[in-house]
């Protein structure tokens, strides 16, 4: 005697097996094809300027020799030992340059914002034109934080990072409120981000 077993019981056992794999694999293979197709939008202007001579703090004279623009989607350069971005790979960037970054804000609920700008060496924050936040010389990565209200409507971020010698990194994000952090040039539902040439 022949017992057939029907495919459809064996398709929802195998699924049921392994439903968290399919799962998985189904969430890797939606976010290749966004990453692909809707890929995130390059609203942060950056200028790299290549010092001549030792950058000692935020404030050093500028004796520029070099500068390149880039467009990137979020502003975040790892620690490392020059200068990279996901959007481009290496810079060739690894001691005494200034970085000018800059982004139209619009907030979209009004509240109290936290910056956090984790950097090696030093940078200025400003919002608007206003100094928002510093660190003026120096230091191994560290976190500072600044916190800020913002009303609904267009802000200016405008951000100066300096990289003397040694180890470099740069990484900005934003929360409002106790709700998750993004970082700068991700939108939310709080904030989103358009280059200057939109504005």
């Amino acid at each position: 005697m022949r017992i057939i077993i029907p495919f459809k019981i064996i398709s929802m056992s195998l699924f049921e097996k392994h439903k968290y794999l399919i799962l998985f694999i189904f969430i890797a293979i939606y976010l290749s094809l966004k990453s692909l197709f809707w890929p995130m939008q390059k609203n942060i202007q950056v200028t790299v300027l290549q010092q001549q001579g030792h950058i000692t703090d935020l404030y050093t004279p500028g004796k520029i020799i070099d500068q390149k623009k880039f467009n990137f989607d979020k502003l975040s350069f790892p620690l490392g030992e020059e200068l990279f971005h996901q959007n481009t790979g290496y810079l060739g960037y690894t001691e005494d340059f200034f970085i000018h970054a800059k982004t139209q804000i619009d907030v979209l609920q009004a509240g109290n914002y936290t910056f956090t700008i984790n950097s090696d060496d030093g940078f200025l924050l400003k919002l608007n034109n206003n100094p928002i936040c510093e660190h003026s010389n120096g230091r191994a990565m560290e976190t500072s934080t600044c916190s800020v209200h913002l009303e609904k409507g267009k802000q200016l971020f405008d951000l100066t990072y300096f990289q003397g010698y040694g180890s470099l990194g740069l990484k900005v994000s934003y929360k409002l409120d106790s709700h998750p952090s993004y970082v700068i040039g991700m939108d939310s539902n709080f904030m989103t981000f358009n280059t200057l040439d939109n504005s």
